[in-house]
């Protein structure tokens, strides 16, 4: 395991959980609850990706690395169902803009 991970790890592990306007004025390691208002896939070079809307407020995407990865049927399901998720990842900026990038996906029980 990479140094950075690690670090990454402990942050996640040491941050609490947050709404996604919280989560937008972060930079870093994040869990963030709320709902997928808007979810599409979309077929990249790489393979496909989902691309997401949390709250109708903060856009995100889970990377085909990582969407390749997961379990796509429940996080399209949860995604239908519009319940309330915990995502896991990193707030950066696209654009100019705040934007999560997904690790994981997850119902918040």
């Amino acid at each position: 395991m990479k140094l950075e991970d690690r670090h990454a790890i402990t942050v996640l592990a040491q941050a609490s959980t947050m709404d996604s306007s919280a989560a937008a004025a972060q930079q870093g390691p994040v869990q963030v609850d709320g709902r997928i208002t808007s979810h599409r896939e979309y077929e990249a070079s790489n393979g496909p990706m989902l691309l997401f809307t949390l709250d109708n407020t903060l856009k995100g995407v889970m990377f085909a690395s990582v969407w390749s990865q997961a379990d796509r049927a429940e996080i399209l399901r949860l995604a239908e169902e519009g319940g309330t998720v915990r995502i896991e990842g990193k707030m950066t900026t696209y654009r100019g803009e705040p934007s999560l990038q997904a690790q994981s996906i997850v119902a918040v029980p």
